[in-house]
């Protein structure tokens, strides 16, 4: 619960954000949908989980809206391995780093195996890089640029792409045991 209170607290754009972006999502999920290919609650999930990613990590900070925040003039490169284990077990930036990105990863493994969902793949990996150099580029927001959320970030979608697939892949074979037919080894 500390997680959630820290995060809702130092991020006061995420809420109002997300009241914004859900009907946005909405509305855009059949369009969407139908270019993936793909079941359209896991695209309304995958949106809905982009628009919490950006929200939390391109809006201004708590501290930036009451005081204002310096700019940052360069990234900070101190950690550019995996965190250690006591990093991601404690309620920390880079626990919640990583926790941000896995409902992302989970609806893309959701998505199958298709090109244009290879594709978001690829794009969801970049989508780190982006916000972290917007980061550095945007003044005023409270946000710094940092490797070590590149780093948390992935772990996260990795994690969840893996569920996902996994989910995926179990739910595929469940299906085709119900119809009668098997997947040739």
């Amino acid at each position: 619960m500390q997680l959630f209170t820290e995060f809702f607290a130092s991020v006061p754009w995420f809420l109002p954000g997300m009241l914004v972006w859900a009907p946005a999502a909405l509305l855009l999920t059949p369009t969407v949908a139908d270019a993936l290919r793909s079941n359209r609650l896991v695209v309304f999930a995958m949106l809905i989980s982009f628009g919490g990613v950006v929200l939390a990590t391109l809006t201004p900070t708590s501290v930036a809206l009451s005081v204002g925040a310096p700019q940052a003039e360069w990234c900070d490169l101190d950690r550019m391995a995996l965190p250690p284990l006591s990093e991601l077990l404690a309620v920390h930036d880079t626990l919640r780093n990583v926790l941000l990105f896995i409902p992302l990863g989970l609806t893309l493994g959701l998505l199958g195996r298709t090109r244009r969902a290879g594709a978001m793949v690829i794009a969801a990996y970049a989508l780190p890089f982006v916000i972290e150099t917007l980061q550095l580029a945007l003044p005023g927001m409270g946000r710094g640029c940092q490797s070590a959320d590149l780093i948390d970030n992935a772990i996260g979608l990795t994690l969840g792409l893996v569920v996902g697939g996994t989910l995926r892949i179990a739910a595929d074979q469940i299906s085709r045991r119900g119809r009668g037919t098997t997947a040739s080894p």
